[in-house]
């Protein structure tokens, strides 16, 4: 039961991520199409993108494993909660666990918003401006 919530909300904010890369690309074709005039290559324009989306996605889960450790360990030393807490605590392998999820999730929220923007035509990229 708990994998299954663990999945939906994993593919939710895969498709939330993957979905705000997609509008970040969008909302930035010309200025994609001048770096690739400027000479970066197609290789460079795939690792820009998904080292933002790579970013994005390990800053919020920095934040989210930062703050439920804080929650956990600040409401789990306080009198009657302490009793309701005890079984929540964060081994270190889950928080390399949560931490290799955060990145495999900026992977591949971002790989398609990449591809879309290494194959983007400088010309097709400067009329839309």
């Amino acid at each position: 039961m708990l994998t299954a919530i663990l999945t939906a909300v994993f593919f939710t904010i895969l498709l939330v991520a993957g979905n705000t890369m997609a509008q970040s690309v969008r909302e930035r074709i010309s200025e994609l199409a001048v770096l690739k005039t400027l000479g970066f290559s197609n290789r460079l324009v795939l690792v820009l993108i998904l080292a933002e989306s790579v970013v994005l996605a390990g800053v919020g889960g920095a934040l989210g494993l930062g703050l439920g450790g804080l929650l956990v360990r600040a409401l789990g030393s306080s009198g009657q909660i302490a009793n309701l807490l005890s079984v929540f605590y964060f081994p270190p392998k889950d928080v390399l666990i949560g931490s290799a999820l955060a990145v495999a999730l900026g992977l591949v929220s971002g790989a398609l918003p990449a591809f879309r923007a290494m194959r983007l035509r400088i010309a097709d990229g400067l009329r839309r401006t």
